[in-house]
């Protein structure tokens, strides 16, 4: 798979300007060839990812490496969408939530995985408990509950 045709491909389905096209040529493209460097596949890790992050952040503020990070989870949205396997931003993404900048964050951090923990939704109301198990039932039951009580 050429990375410049790829990266063609994928920009011409994107309705974006000139301007913004070069931009993301650059970054993609740039971005390709770091991950060839260090990954046998065309798909990068976890480790390839941060290491990419932590020499971006060098560079740039973390607003701007956020950026970028959208832009290449779109390419591999793309790139992905053809072979059906979810890719490591994908992956993060369904665990952690949808929201790329608290995940770029916690990749940023040394301590990543505890980071990413951190990130995890909380659990829906009324299944942290063994109470909290009981209003859901018994909110179910039947709508008399919701009814204040006047004779207290």
């Amino acid at each position: 798979m050429r990375t410049q045709g790829t990266v063609d491909k994928f920009l011409d389905a994107q309705a974006i300007g000139l301007k913004s096209r070069y931009t993301y040529a650059g970054l993609l493209r740039a971005f390709d060839a770091f991950v060839s460097d260090r990954e046998a596949s065309t798909r990068p890790s976890m480790e390839t990812l941060r290491a990419w992050l932590q020499q971006d952040i060098q560079r740039s503020p973390l607003a701007n490496v956020v950026h970028r990070a959208c832009v290449i989870a779109r390419y591999l949205d793309w790139r992905s969408a053809a072979g059906g396997h979810l890719h490591v931003l994908a992956q993060l993404r369904s665990q952690y939530g949808r929201h790329l900048n608290p995940i770029v964050q916690a990749l940023l951090q040394d301590d990543f995985e505890l980071a990413l923990q951190r990130l995890r939704p909380l659990k829906p109301w009324g299944q942290c408990s063994r109470r909290g198990n009981a209003r859901a039932r018994h909110a179910h039951e039947g709508p008399w509950l919701s009814v204040r009580r006047t004779d207290a």
